[in-house]
């Protein structure tokens, strides 16, 4: 779905493996990328052949994890076993995104601070754009800042 806004924006897009994006980015084969966030971008070392770091994530607000029950076995299981799986899910998921946010707390403060990385944000026409073409909608809600 993002790629599809972006091009609807007149952007090119590429789907590429992530082994593929520094070199990419380093030999001008790629103008700029949409990595995981903060954290992994920093350990991949994109801060060296990117110099401008636009934030925040419109398609991407956050991470979620997923699993997956066969059907017949999830409805064989008693009630207060569902309830456990249920709860041991959203526990998961919330260490997980509580985690990553720290994460990414800490590495964008690095990226700027420390390797000189400039913090930007897409222009509100170009969000608003993004917007409507993400919910087929033109009146994107106020952003926050």
């Amino acid at each position: 779905m993002a790629g599809e806004a972006m091009n609807g924006i007149g952007v090119s897009t590429v789907n590429m493996p992530g082994s593929e994006i520094f070199t990419s980015l380093q030999t001008g084969a790629l103008d700029a990328a949409d990595w995981v966030g903060p954290y992994n971008d920093l350990a991949f070392g994109l801060h060296q052949v990117a110099d401008y770091y636009y934030t925040s994530a419109w398609n991407e607000p956050t991470a979620v994890l997923e699993g997956t029950i066969n059907l017949d076995a999830w409805n064989a299981l008693p009630e207060d076993l569902q309830d456990v799986i249920r709860e041991a899910a959203r526990a998961s998921n919330l260490a997980m995104i509580s985690e990553f946010a720290f994460r990414n707390a800490q590495a964008l403060e690095a990226l700027v601070d420390e390797h000189g990385v400039q913090l930007r944000t897409f222009p509100e026409d170009v969000m608003a754009a993004l917007y409507t073409l993400v919910t087929g909608s033109h009146s994107a809600p106020d952003r926050q800042r």
